[in-house]
């Protein structure tokens, strides 16, 4: 999934999965596909500020760039970006260091 933020050219990358456990090699293949992700950016116009698994384990610091969120922290955010103006969305929900 691909979540564009259009007024500043950027995008979030999010591989969702169904997994418990923490398999990077499974988990993030597309992230990690060097080739793919630059050609996502030359066709969408957009830099990648973030990517992120999105899977029913443990919350994961950043691994190689990606992060791994639990499901219900991912769904946490979104609600409380609910009322947030939409062009701070992305930001909020994706630069912050916090994983809780």
């Amino acid at each position: 999934m691909v979540l564009v933020e259009e007024a500043k050219d950027k995008a979030v990358l999010l591989e969702v999965k169904q997994d418990r456990e923490y398999l990077p090699s499974h988990q993030a293949l597309h992230l990690s596909d060097e080739a793919a992700c630059q050609e996502l950016e030359a066709d969408l116009h957009v830099h990648i500020a973030g990517k992120v698994v999105i899977y029913r384990g443990e919350n994961m610091s950043c691994t190689k760039g990606i992060s791994y969120w639990n499901v219900n922290t991912f769904m946490g955010r979104i609600v409380k970006l609910s009322a947030t103006p939409l062009r701070n969305r992305l930001h909020m929900m994706f630069c912050s260091q916090s994983t809780s």
